[in-house]
């Protein structure tokens, strides 16, 4: 009984449990099947190690070898040296981890997996660039925040108590040259999205690569209070990777929101809030909004 690991690189070298070393040379995918095959018919492999992150497609979906070695071998694989796998896999049952962007209903679902919360605030596991679309839905939830109101359907008019989407105060984005940096009008190099249970922490890195060429490393976290419900933090923090040019930042309180998560509904009223009162002073902001019908306020 004992752990593998794999050193990758153009030639990838597998040091099995009876110490011989095995090159792996065929093409990605027949590399990642061969493994796969190889651990699930030897029962004494308990998991192992792979040197470094590799990303790869299949169906449609994006992978990382060490998280996909775990889930389809059912034994712990992690990135990093053999000296590593304690500590490492210990992490594994913590965690939550996506890798890549497939907008549309994969990331909905990824979004709502990843969503923080503490029993009043919920807020999904977007990263602050994005914007409510087909592609993806930058939600915050509040626990009692309903709104009912009618919509129309076919002759009827028929009302719904509607769990309301609160305004989006975790709107960041940076603006270079400019033009507003996006998710979805980029091309994603990388992208990694974590939540830790046992800490409640989602922390998202990104890289982007823009249409000139330029390159930028973007790294999100964020934990809602346990002990101040209302409260949640977001630490946002940028490196240019390739170039040297003026970066704007921007932090938007956006009271425009609506709801958008389940495509079934989109026919239906979609807007529950109306602003009431914006604030700004120095780099402090504040918005009020209260909903159309039952006359909550959100501030």
């Amino acid at each position: 009984m004992g752990y593998i690991h794999v050193k990758t690189g153009e030639i990838w070298k597998v040091n099995w449990l009876d110490g011989t070393t095995e090159s792996l040379t065929e093409s990605l995918a027949n590399r990642i099947l061969y493994l796969k095959e190889k651990i699930n018919k030897n029962q004494t492999i308990e998991g192992g190690t792979v040197d470094q992150e590799i990303i790869f497609e299949q169906d449609g979906q994006t992978f990382e070898l060490a998280q996909y070695l775990t889930e389809e071998t059912n034994r712990p694989f992690v990135c990093g040296q053999p000296e590593d796998f304690e500590t490492k896999a210990a992490q594994i049952p913590w965690n939550v981890v996506y890798y890549g962007y497939n907008p549309g209903k994969n990331e909905y679902a990824k979004e709502t997996l990843l969503t923080v919360g503490n029993g009043f605030i919920g807020l999904r596991g977007t990263t602050s660039e994005m914007e409510i679309s087909d592609a993806n839905y930058p939600a915050l939830y509040l626990a009692g925040l309903y709104n009912n109101v009618g919509s129309q359907v076919a002759d009827k008019t028929i009302y719904n108590e509607d769990f309301v989407n609160a305004p989006n105060l975790q709107k960041m984005y940076l603006i270079i040259d400019g033009k507003r940096i996006d998710i979805e009008h980029n091309q994603i190099l990388y992208m990694k999205r974590q939540l830790h249970l046992k800490t409640g922490l989602f922390t998202a890195w990104t890289t982007l690569r823009l249409a000139d060429g330029k390159e930028i490393a973007i790294q999100a976290e964020k934990i809602v209070s346990m002990k101040d419900i209302q409260q949640y933090a977001i630490r946002y923090t940028f490196t240019p990777l390739n170039f040297d040019s003026e970066i704007t930042f921007i932090s938007e309180a956006d009271g425009e929101v609506y709801n958008y998560n389940v495509e079934r509904y989109r026919s239906l009223t979609k807007k529950h809030l109306q602003v009431t009162n914006v604030q700004t002073e120095k780099d402090v902001m504040a918005l009020e909004s209260k909903t159309t019908h039952s006359d909550i306020t959100v501030s």
